[in-house]
């Protein structure tokens, strides 16, 4: 008999910026400490959206964005709906090109009547 597969576990994270401690960018991944690797190495090769500008700026002065896990879940679409929340909730800061909902348009063009409460408001992030 086969055993289970544990559900992946999807984390809701920050990038801060280490100077002002803005919220630069939300993100969704299984592995986020991975995946901020990823986003380093993208903006090393590529500065051709805002938030790899901002990661090569940190970088040439010997900096690197601040990783920030502010919810985990067991499955991809609460996750990504958090995400969307979170992307919303810090659109005056984030440099994220498009509302993680599937199907949505750019963030910028949405409005604050179309996103739902948090219902994970209050939780502390924890710092990676």
């Amino acid at each position: 008999m086969k055993k289970a597969k544990k559900p992946k576990r999807h984390y809701i994270y920050h990038l801060v910026d280490p100077n002002t401690r803005q919220i630069k960018y939300v993100g969704n991944s299984v592995n986020p400490k991975g995946r901020l690797r990823v986003h380093v190495q993208d903006a090393t090769t590529r500065q051709n959206t805002e938030k790899k500008v901002w990661i090569k700026a940190l970088l040439n002065r010997g900096q690197s964005p601040i990783l920030v896990i502010v919810a985990e879940y067991n499955n991809e679409p609460d996750a990504r709906r958090r995400e969307s929340r979170e992307v919303h909730k810090h659109k005056a800061t984030v440099t994220n090109l498009h509302d993680p909902a599937k199907g949505a348009k750019d963030i910028r063009q949405r409005t604050e009547n179309e996103t739902t409460k948090d219902p994970d408001a209050g939780l502390t992030p924890r710092l990676e």
